[in-house]
C-alpha cells in the first residue's frame, strides 16, 4: 500500500470514524484534499516539497487542504519537529502565512504536556510523518459554522482517553495488519 491510499486509510478510519476533526469528512468525501509524497529523508527537499505544495493549493480551483506524506522522513519525533519548526518558519515569513496555518502528525507524536503513552497523544499520530495545510478561510468558515469548535481538542482527549491505548491499537492493526 502506498503512502496516499495508508494516508486516506488512516484518514477515513481513525480521523473521520473517532470524529477527531469535524471538517474532515467533507472534504474527504469531496476529493478536495492534495496528497504530495516526498520519499527524500532530507530535509532540504522536504522543504521544497512543502513549499511547492503550497504553491499548489494556492493555484488550485478544486483542493481546499493538503498534506506533505513523508514515509521516509526520520521516525525520531524531534527531529520531525525541527522540519515542522523550518515549514513554519517559511509559512510565517511568506506571502501566504495569510492563506494557510499548518499541523503536524507523526507516528510518535507526543503533546508538550502529556507522558508518551498518553492516549491523547493518537489525535495526531499517523502511519508516518507528514505537514497537513490548512486553508486559514476554510478552517474560518467550518469553525463559524461548527457549534462548540473550542470544545473540539478537549473532546478528543477524552473520548481518546476513555478508549484507552489498548483499543486505538486494535483498530490500527485492523487498518494496517502488516504494520
Amino acid at each position: 500500500m502506498n503512502a496516499i491510499e495508508q494516508t486516506k486509510k488512516w484518514i477515513k478510519g481513525i480521523v473521520i470514524e473517532f470524529d477527531l476533526c469535524p471538517f474532515a469528512s467533507s472534504v474527504f468525501l469531496n476529493d478536495a484534499i492534495l496528497y504530495s509524497v516526498e520519499e527524500s529523508p532530507d530535509h532540504k527537499d522536504q522543504l521544497i516539497a512543502f513549499v511547492n505544495c503550497l504553491y499548489s493549493l494556492k493555484n488550485s480551483s478544486d483542493k481546499q487542504t493538503g498534506f506533505i506524506l513523508l514515509p521516509n522522513a526520520s521516525k525520531d519525533f524531534g527531529e520531525f519537529l525541527e522540519l515542522f519548526y523550518k515549514c513554519e518558519i517559511f509559512l510565517e515569513d511568506s506571502s501566504f502565512k495569510e492563506d494557510f496555518q499548518l499541523a503536524g502528525f507523526h507516528p510518535e507524536y507526543v503533546f508538550g504536556d502529556s507522558d508518551a503513552d498518553d492516549p491523547a497523544n493518537y489525535t495526531n499520530r499517523s502511519p508516518f510523518p507528514m505537514i497537513h495545510i490548512l486553508s486559514i478561510e476554510d478552517v474560518h468558515r467550518a469553525s463559524v459554522s461548527h457549534e462548540n469548535i473550542a470544545e473540539v481538542p478537549a473532546r478528543n482527549i477524552r473520548f481518546l482517553r476513555n478508549k484507552g491505548v489498548h483499543s486505538i491499537l486494535i483498530t490500527l492493526r485492523n487498518l494496517f495488519p502488516s504494520a
